[in-house]
């Protein structure tokens, strides 16, 4: 008892910090404020936490996208910062990193956590086209019988294959959706730094330099970006001023 710490937690004493001006900002500052906790923070005491150690309000949802799963969906997409972990019914969280390492240590860490996530989708991207090679090239000029333990009844494999598809399009589902509120985050910024819609060319810059990651509309399944983003008109509007194509934020009457 008295490990873990509520809302009502009043032993630490608040520091003043300026607000996150970006991602690795904002991790050091969550990193910052858990480590300077008496032990895990309850989920729901976290921004109040946050709020006590640095003396203005977490705004997680500036730079992390939150989705259904809710926060803790969230911070356990970031798991080389924090550590989210159930206990007696309760969630809690607590820092990933030791409480005396500096924030250039974090930003390296979570370059390293970035660039492992990269390599394992490229290898998982590479071997579905492996595989979709595969099965599109059987060898010519025979087919191939199964054996009695390779068989498959059509009503099963039919089940399977309804069941692997359901799955499939639940997955690309949910990445376009995380695809497209992290280009809503990026037109929310240039709209508050008084900036006006985004030439389409500097989409996949600007995405990057706000996420860390590639905008690649090939993980919904898409081939075209304007394409994409027009399947989202209450999000985003994507206009034409001469030759060059933009988007911008939908008109508030849509949101």
């Amino acid at each position: 008892r008295g490990r873990h710490i509520g809302r009502s937690h009043r032993a630490m004493v608040m520091t003043s910090s300026k607000q996150a001006a970006n991602i690795e900002e904002f991790l050091w500052n969550i990193h910052t404020a858990l480590v300077s906790a008496a032990g895990p923070v309850q989920l729901d005491g976290l921004r109040e936490q946050y709020f006590k150690h640095h003396g203005h309000k977490c705004y997680i949802e500036r730079f992390l996208v939150v989705g259904e799963g809710g926060l803790a969906a969230t911070l356990k997409r970031i798991p080389h910062v924090v550590t989210v972990f159930i206990e007696n019914g309760v969630t809690y969280v607590k820092a990933a990193q030791a409480a005396d390492i500096d924030r250039n240590q974090l930003v390296e860490e979570d370059k390293r956590y970035r660039r492992e996530i990269a390599k394992k989708n490229a290898a998982k991207a590479a071997q579905m086209g492996t595989s979709k090679a595969k099965a599109a090239a059987p060898p010519a000029g025979a087919e191939a019988a199964p054996t009695d333990g390779q068989a498959k009844r059509p009503a099963e494999e039919a089940a399977g294959n309804a069941e692997k598809k359901a799955r499939n399009d639940a997955e690309v589902e949910t990445l376009a959706r995380m695809l497209i509120q992290g280009v809503v985050r990026v037109l929310q910024n240039r709209a508050k730094a008084g900036k006006g819609a985004l030439p389409m060319n500097d989409l996949e810059t600007e995405f990057k330099e706000l996420w860390k990651v590639p905008f690649n509309v090939k993980q919904a399944n898409e081939t075209d970006t304007v394409a994409f983003l027009r399947k989202w008109p209450s999000k985003v509007e994507v206009i034409q001023q001469g030759e060059t194509t933009l988007v911008q934020l939908a008109p508030a009457k849509n949101l």
